[in-house]
């Protein structure tokens, strides 16, 4: 895969324009798609410092290994550096940081690593501000310190993320053994996560039945959730809800996952994301995948699914972020203005009533 993902990442430097000749990027050390963020910013003309620890997903070595490997194998310049995260503080070279990303091995960006950081630094976040998760990352200290989180709009013009909800969702179907074409499917999530998802597969031709909170377009309302299961038959449902944090489906939820088996004996259920009663849905006789259910905020099944595309350029445009809003803020840039250059550029998001009022109210 590495041929195809450097190609990758060299497409979409140029499709970004991403340069971040003269700026040091800090970002994870991980492995999978994810491996190839120090290489985007290596690529991009970064000096990069690669962070990360030992975690389910590898060994801090393994995963240095691979990089290392990755960069040798396809003749990379630039200079990189590998260091471990609970070791940040006695690091010299951490103090030099431009841009550091909010990435899984990083995770959480807590006071200790923010008060570390130079005020020049930026964070982009990654992905858009709504999906924001206080647990992995001190805003307040940001703010403090003034040092802006930005946001990464996911429908940028030429790449829009969302264009792949639908695809997770076949997927998921063709996983659980489901084959799309003449069968009924129930999906449950609005926003713009269970939106695009919905108005994609409706292009590709399936019968798809959609609920969400306010019933908004062609959707039905949580609430008729039970009523109309209790008359219809489908073959699956698909949990995608990522804005709402309340219980869709088990004890305190719309309707039991118990009642769904009992009205549709054969029925297979799908958790992209969203709040179930994870303990009834694993004591049920239901077929279910993945068989590890994240808790709301999370997503269960990823477009790493899909394959490495959507993550490079996940990566790629928030790295763009934070090349604008750096180079905005060595040249003297106020928070504020930082931030409105992203937006200006349309790449970038704040959050809503602004990064310093965020959780004041």
């Amino acid at each position: 895969m590495s041929i195809r993902n450097i190609q990758l990442c060299k497409q979409l430097i140029s499709k970004l324009k991403l340069d971040l000749t003269g700026l040091t990027v800090a970002t994870e050390c991980a492995s999978g798609a994810y491996a190839y963020t120090p290489i985007l910013a290596l690529l991009s003309g970064a000096q990069v410092i690669s962070i990360g620890r030992d975690s389910s997903y590898g060994s801090l070595q393994d995963n240095k290994t691979n990089i290392e490997q990755i960069i040798t194998k396809n003749n990379i310049e630039g200079k990189i550096s590998f260091l471990e995260k609970n070791k940040l503080n006695s690091s010299e070279v951490f103090n030099t940081v431009n841009i550091i990303t909010n990435s899984g091995m990083i995770r959480p960006l807590n006071k200790e690593i923010i008060d570390l950081l130079p005020t020049n630094t930026v964070i982009p976040l990654m992905w858009e501000t709504w999906e924001f998760r206080p647990t992995d990352l001190d805003i307040v200290a940001c703010q403090t310190k003034k040092i802006p989180v930005i946001g990464t709009n996911e429908s940028y013009e030429g790449i829009n993320m969302f264009g792949y909800n639908s695809f997770i969702v076949l997927k998921l179907l063709f996983d659980l053994g489901i084959e799309g074409h003449n069968n009924k499917l129930l999906l449950l999530g609005g926003g713009k996560s269970g939106t695009n998802a919905y108005i994609g597969l409706k292009k590709m031709g399936l019968d798809v039945e959609w609920y969400t909170m306010d019933g908004e377009i062609n959707s039905k309302k949580y609430t008729f959730l039970k009523e109309n299961i209790l008359t219809s038959n489908f073959d699956a449902v698909i949990n995608f809800e990522h804005e709402h944090d309340i219980q869709l489906i088990g004890k305190s939820g719309y309707i039991t996952f118990d009642e769904l088996i009992e009205h549709n004996p054969s029925i297979v259920y799908g958790h992209i994301c969203g709040n179930i009663d994870i303990n009834q849905l694993k004591k049920s006789q239901l077929k279910y995948l993945p068989k590890k259910i994240l808790p709301f905020g999370y997503m269960s099944y990823e477009t790493t699914n899909l394959g490495d595309r959507p993550v490079l350029e996940l990566c790629a445009l928030g790295l763009k972020v934070g090349e604008i809003a750096a180079k905005a803020r060595l040249k003297g840039a106020s928070i504020q203005d930082a931030i409105q250059a992203t937006i200006n550029c349309g790449i970038g998001q704040d959050f809503k009533g602004g990064f310093m009022n965020y959780g004041r109210n």
